[in-house]
């Protein structure tokens, strides 16, 4: 049974809605009112399966909806959703809307994307003042499962829908204490260490400090600081990969951010499936040292006579592969842009023009200094092309 609060909310018709922003500030209570008078329902007049298939679905800040009425007019407004299907979805509109009106929602993914979904006005019926609840069926079904977080497939954890771990350390710039926090809670459920701060200064010093995997920056920073702190923390060689956090739902945002070299934008409120995605996406899936990279012969060691040379190269190529590890964790960028002008001379010469080849790029990246956010990749594809030769040298050794 219906509660009375719940009867009189909706039926109350003495409180007029004359405008989208009051509808915006009631459209919860509204939502929520009309869940306890007649419980979760399917949309009216949509076709489609009835089982299982509808789930409450809210966004506080409405969806965006383009609607092409019957006469030739149209118009873009704000709606506010009460449930999705996946023929269909209802949602509170502020003015009657006739059937076959056209209409077009822009759909949140959980992976933070914004998908259009179309389709055509079944039912309107009067809520009250000029709120009215629209029932709308898509012309083509949508996977539920890209838009609401429950019904991810529990595959892409694992079989009994156990959450993965990362290995992992994370720096995230945040001046809203409350999605600090949140970040916090879900990225270290993952595994994730997190050193999450306000303080543009902070973040430039833990970074001089440790080799952060992943870096996350608010783009809602106090006079738009987080393009210009990326570039600090990029210049102060942080590997990056660098990722946007934005409740900004425009696509011009996604644009802007990607401009200024954010790899995507994370988008708020955070969910864990989220944070999942995107570990999976820019993380490695085993850190480097743990991947024994195949053997790199030289071009040269068929020439038998010149292959006690290329050993005498090589064992001297693994101390350098694991001095520039030691560089890198101290930021040297001199001490690296010198290793690298060695290996432009020599590489080549014993028969590894890869190595060399990557040498003479990664040290014209540290003499422009303006691409510290590739240094990390290189320099990793450098360190790693030496090891591969360094196993000839190791396998020559063990026969």
């Amino acid at each position: 049974m219906a509660c009375p609060w719940a009867l009189s909310m909706v039926s109350d018709m003495s409180l007029h809605v004359d405008n989208h922003q009051s509808l915006r500030e009631q459209a919860t209570a509204l939502l929520d009112a009309l869940d306890e008078l007649t419980g979760l329902h399917r949309p009216a007049n949509v076709q489609g399966p009835r089982s299982g298939s509808w789930h409450r679905y809210r966004f506080c800040n409405g969806l965006t909806a383009k609607l092409d009425h019957p006469g030739g007019s149209a118009r873009s407004c704000t709606v506010f959703p009460r449930s999705l299907g996946a023929e269909g979805i209802s949602f509170l509109c502020d003015s009657f809307l006739h059937t076959e009106t056209h209409c077009v929602v822009t759909l949140p993914t959980i992976d933070g994307e914004r998908v259009l979904v179309s389709g055509n006005v079944v039912h309107c019926r009067h809520v009250r003042g000029n709120v009215h609840e629209v029932s709308v069926e898509f012309d083509q079904r949508v996977d539920l499962s890209n838009h609401i977080a429950e019904l991810k497939d529990p595959k892409e954890t694992d079989e009994k829908g156990e959450l993965p771990s990362f290995s992992a350390k994370l720096l995230y710039v945040e001046d809203s204490i409350d999605d600090r926090e949140l970040a916090r809670f879900l990225l270290e459920r993952l595994g994730v260490e997190v050193h999450a701060t306000p303080d543009p200064s902070e973040a430039l010093a833990a970074a001089a400090e440790v080799p952060f995997d992943m870096v996350l920056i608010s783009m809602e920073l106090e006079n738009q600081a987080g393009p210009r702190i990326a570039d600090l923390l990029s210049d102060g060689f942080c590997s990056g990969p660098f990722v946007a956090c934005s409740a900004n739902e425009s696509p011009q945002a996604k644009i802007d951010a990607l401009a200024n070299g954010f790899v995507t934008v994370l988008r708020k409120p955070y969910e864990i499936v989220v944070f999942v995605k995107l570990l999976e996406q820019h993380l490695p899936a085993h850190p480097a040292s743990e991947i024994e990279p195949e053997p790199l012969f030289s071009s040269k060691w068929c020439d038998e006579e010149m292959r006690p040379l290329i050993l005498g190269f090589l064992e001297r190529l693994e101390a350098k592969a694991e001095r520039m590890n030691q560089l890198l964790a101290e930021r040297n960028m001199p001490a690296l842009g010198k290793v690298c002008r060695e290996l432009k001379a020599s590489a080549g010469g014993y028969g590894f023009d890869q190595i060399g080849d990557l040498a003479r790029s990664l040290e014209g990246v540290i003499a422009e200094n303006n691409q510290a956010r590739q240094l990390r990749a290189k320099f990793d594809s450098l360190i790693t092309m030496c090891k591969a030769a360094c196993r000839v040298r190791r396998q020559t050794a063990a026969a």
